[in-house]
């Protein structure tokens, strides 16, 4: 019995060991489980971190959890899942939270989305606004049971949107009517995003809203399409089985091609650094399209549609609106959000609070400001980012400037300035060094 006592001992100091001998030590290391970074050791909260820390570090981690889901799901039928859970038939949703409305949010959110449409309406340029829902949303009645949705997000946001009289459509009383007798989310495969069927329709309705405005831009008709299915094994970010079939479209003549290299070096933020950009034969329009993740993986929905169309990934991209705008000076400009992905977490308070977008040159000129040329300002300097078409212009001034205007080859051009330092990002082919003019205010 003694020796059977010592066995067992050393087996779990052994067992010990080896998970701490194989404790992830990585910096800024995202769990393919819980889709998160993992918590950082940090010194100065020694011990209150030991404990988190170790959670999340621990030798084996993922392999532990999944056995542990796993087990649950052939023993039991239940989803324990830090990212996911089932609801009715099967259908798997993202881990709900008690249903609220954040109206200081919806305020301050509309009223960003007012300076930016503002902006885009002095310079006689459409901005669309496409509020996308989730699919606990369209798929309510398959919620778990007990828990209760009213909806409320929608309703009061939409009417949020109507007062601040934002230009906007919806897509979640489309895709609720289209789910009735289609499967626009898959019932377990990719819970936080709409499948192929879903993007087709929501993008279509954008498109629709887009030809509005420009004519020559068309929606896509099934028979644009290949139309079949795949199987999905297992659940994104997770080892969780499913394997699902689902449906998957695929562009029949593609005329697209990416001129992503155009812009190496383009500042993005380091959370969400996906950007794309496509050309294409037809003799549409320039567009500037910041999205979320249902965008993604699903260019083939849009991409077709334009001659240039510049994809950013949105949050705190979109908060640094014309940075880009002054680089691709689009014909239209379209901003895309998930019903889930609408919040403070995504959007910064204090920057969409703070934001101040520039008037037109024309609109101000009367105002008092000085002209000048390069050699008047100081340590007027070019940076040529990369190997791409983008170049950096910065220079010093001597005063305090509010804001400021940059000219060159007839085009106008916002100047970001702070602390006395101004630059400026656009295209190599924007710049003609003998016609430009700065203006600053």
């Amino acid at each position: 019995m003694k020796i059977i006592k010592i066995v067992f001992l050393c087996l779990i100091i052994f067992t010990i060991g080896l998970l701490l001998l194989k404790t992830n030590t990585s910096k800024n290391t995202v769990s393919e489980i819980d889709n998160r970074n993992l918590i950082e050791f940090n010194l100065a909260s020694f011990p209150n971190i030991l404990e988190p820390y170790l959670k999340d570090r621990i030798g084996f981690r993922n392999e532990l959890i999944n056995f542990y889901i796993v087990f649950n799901n052939r023993l039991f039928h239940e989803m324990i899942h830090p990212i996911y859970e089932y609801g009715k038939d099967d259908y798997v949703f993202f881990k709900l939270k008690r249903e609220s409305v954040d109206l200081n949010f919806l305020e301050d959110f509309c009223s960003f989305l007012g300076k930016v449409q503002n902006y885009c309406q002095q310079r006689d340029i459409p901005f669309i606004y496409c509020l996308n829902p989730s699919k606990i949303t369209v798929y309510s009645e398959y919620l778990p049971k007990g828990y209760v949705f009213h909806n409320q997000f929608n309703t009061l946001f939409i009417e949020k949107l109507k007062e601040h009289k934002i230009n906007f459509i919806e897509n979640v009383d489309l895709l609720k009517e289209k789910s009735k007798h289609e499967q626009v989310f898959n019932r377990k495969y990719d819970a936080g995003h709409w499948n192929d069927l879903g993007a087709f329709y929501g993008t279509n309705h954008l498109l629709k809203k887009v030809s509005e405005y420009f004519t020559d831009v068309q929606q896509f008709t099934f028979d644009d399409f290949d139309i079949d299915t795949i199987i999905q094994k297992s659940l994104p970010v997770s080892k969780f089985i499913v394997n699902e079939k689902v449906v998957n479209l695929t562009l029949k003549n593609p005329s697209f091609s990416s001129d992503e290299n155009t812009y190496n070096g383009i500042t993005l933020n380091s959370q969400h650094k996906a950007f794309t950009s496509f050309r294409n034969n037809c003799k549409t329009i320039n567009a500037l399209f910041f999205h979320g993740s249902y965008y993604i993986s699903r260019t083939k929905f849009y991409a077709n549609r334009f001659h240039h169309v510049v994809g950013v990934h949105n949050y705190e991209n979109f908060l640094n609106f014309d940075y880009y705008f002054n680089i691709v000076k689009p014909d239209c400009v379209i901003l895309e959000t998930a019903e889930y992905a609408t919040s403070y977490n995504y959007f910064d308070k204090e920057t969409m609070n703070s934001k101040q977008l520039n008037a037109t040159y024309e609109s101000v000129k009367e105002l008092p400001h000085r002209s000048l040329k390069i050699d008047d300002v100081n340590n007027y300097s070019l940076n040529y980012i990369n190997d791409s078409q983008l170049m950096e212009i910065s220079f010093d001034v001597n005063e305090e400037i509010a804001f400021g205007y940059f000219f060159s080859k007839g085009k106008e051009f916002d100047l970001s300035i702070y602390n006395q330092h101004v630059k400026l990002t656009l295209l190599k082919d924007d710049y003609d060094e003998k016609t430009v003019t700065i203006i600053l205010f």
